[in-house]
């Protein structure tokens, strides 16, 4: 790892992939939905135009009305409010306000989520005292808000590194080739690509992991709590997470 500037620009352009706005806030970047956050995605956006708020607000690029900040969704004893979902999207620039609604705000829902229960795991390894972590809170003006920016992006920088090394690179390579005979490019050429994409297919294994046994809840507009269809949750009726090539039943 080649410190904090390195470790942030890594994890934003990885979360890029995968429907992110960045998972810290500082630094968002939004793109297309892939693996796991699509899947959630479709519920995600149901929820939301139960509770209509947050969906018009950012339609027509406004906050919500004076002494309203509605409860969108619950991570175990963390609070997601209109507010915080309002904040994430007007932090994206500009060219990424342009998506429709009903497929940004369910975007920026799940990576509020997926922020909630990084920081979670964080803490509960312990990180608030790890060096690297305190550095890179430091490195950004300190306070609480730095201090989590600085455990998501380091807790999710080392399990990507953990997962995606060189001999998967390697391993991809030679499927690739096994795949296009004819492909003449050496690997230094097409490494960037093979990593982004494992590391893309790693983040979005990661966020499916953290969400299996976590306690999320979405509410409706009057604040009560919305319970999820097995379609709206991306499950089937065994329990199990569908995939594209499981049909939903």
């Amino acid at each position: 790892m080649n410190g904090g500037t390195d470790v942030t620009i890594k994890t934003n352009a990885l979360l890029a992939g995968v429907a992110a706005i960045a998972l810290t806030l500082g630094a968002p970047a939004l793109a297309q939905n892939t693996g796991a956050n699509e899947e959630q995605a479709t519920g995600t956006g149901q929820q939301m135009q139960q509770s209509g708020a947050a969906a018009d607000s950012a339609a027509g690029g406004v906050t919500a009305p004076a002494g309203q900040n509605l409860l969108i969704v619950t991570v175990g004893g963390a609070e997601i409010r209109e507010a915080d979902v309002m904040a994430a999207l007007q932090s994206l620039p500009p060219q990424a306000r342009q998506q429709p609604p009903q497929v940004l705000v369910p975007a920026v829902v799940n990576q509020l989520i997926l922020r909630e229960l990084v920081l979670e795991e964080a803490r509960d390894e312990g990180l608030e005292e790890d060096p690297e972590v305190t550095a890179l809170a430091g490195g950004v003006g300190g306070g609480d808000e730095a201090l989590e920016q600085a455990l998501v992006q380091i807790w999710f920088q080392r399990e990507l590194d953990d997962r995606v090394g060189e001999d998967d690179i390697a391993a991809a390579y030679e499927d690739m080739q096994e795949a296009n005979p004819d492909m003449q490019q050496p690997l230094a050429d097409v490494r960037p690509q093979i990593e982004t994409m494992l590391q893309r297919e790693a983040a979005a294994a990661v966020g499916a992991e953290l969400r299996e046994d976590a306690e999320i809840t979405f509410y409706d507009e009057a604040g009560n709590p919305v319970e999820q269809t097995q379609e709206e949750s991306g499950m089937n009726a065994d329990g199990e997470e569908q995939g594209e090539d499981q049909p939903q039943q």
